[in-house]
């Protein structure tokens, strides 16, 4: 029944340009039985065929304690069928990194080290990458991340031209992908992401994951100002921490991708290997739970 019900969603979507068209699965891991059409339209038909949609899978995710089948929507399924390269960060190659050194060199002509936020934008607002209302927003964002970062600044930095670049680098990118799959913790990214998803100036499938009630989780808030200078920590452990068994959940992709952009060694928290997504005993659940968060903290 659901490859059934997701091939007629996918069809919808293919005919109304405009429709946010989604499916949502009761557990995630119902989309098994849709896998088929997940596998030969949905991630692959743009590139076969030309065909591109906004259709939008909503399939919870999430540790609860309800047992090997309402558990895990497969994250690490999906993640395997994106085409994206593991060796390679937008904005981070030596050739990106040059262009983007020569275009700060050409608009600091008087080598005074800084630029001017007016200049900038009439720059970057030349850029087709950047013809869109959603980089006019997060353009406002990403200085108020610099200023935030330089407060003594009058200006934006070489440093600041780098931060900015790298972000326009990835977002241009993701034209490029054939889906984008999503693991969100707060009601406030679920919405911004179907947000994106119905006003993206191009279409994309999208495989939105969130835990079964997230929406009666508490607010969420992090201040600018918990990212400014003060808050690098030089000498810090890299942990990467997952409820998912180490062979689930997104550690196998985003292992090698750390590896590409991050200079120190990322450690593993979570459940060991497993052939069963999780366990069906409520107490081995929540001995389980404790033991990767004291694990955590420890590192």
């Amino acid at each position: 029944s659901e490859a059934a019900a997701l091939a007629f969603e996918y069809g919808y979507s293919l005919g109304d340009e405009d429709a946010l068209v989604c499916w949502e699965a009761q557990f995630g891991d119902f989309a098994n039985c849709a896998q088929a059409v997940i596998d030969e339209f949905i991630v692959s038909g743009e590139e076969k065929w030309g065909q591109a949609s906004r259709l939008t899978l909503l399939l919870p995710h999430g540790y609860d304690g309800q047992g090997p089948n309402h558990s895990s929507a497969r994250l690490e399924r999906f993640l395997q069928l994106t085409n994206d390269d593991p060796n390679h960060l937008p904005g981070n190659s030596p050739e990106e990194l040059r262009e983007i050194e020569r275009a700060f060199e050409i608009l600091d002509a008087e080598g005074a080290g800084i630029l001017e936020e007016g200049a900038v934008k009439s720059y970057m607002e030349r850029l087709p990458a950047f013809q869109s209302r959603e980089f006019e927003d997060e353009w406002e964002l990403w200085l108020r991340v610099a200023r935030n970062m330089n407060p003594e600044a009058t200006g934006i930095t070489r440093r600041d031209w780098r931060m900015i670049m790298q972000q326009l680098y990835r977002r241009n990118a993701e034209k490029d992908a054939n889906i984008f799959v999503l693991n969100v913790t707060t009601p406030a990214q679920y919405f911004h992401v179907l947000r994106r998803q119905a006003h993206r100036p191009f279409m994309k499938p999208l495989v939105l994951m969130s835990p079964k009630y997230l929406l009666h989780h508490a607010k969420a808030t992090s201040p600018l100002e918990d990212f400014g200078e003060q808050s690098h920590f030089m000498r810090a452990d890299v942990v990467w921490c997952q409820e998912e068994p180490k062979n689930m959940g997104a550690w196998s992709y985003v292992s090698p991708r750390l590896a590409t952009c991050v200079e120190s060694d990322v450690a593993f928290v979570g459940r060991p290997v497993s052939a069963a997504p999780a366990t069906g005993s409520a107490q081995i659940h929540r001995e389980e739970t404790r033991l990767i968060l004291d694990a955590a903290f420890a590192s």
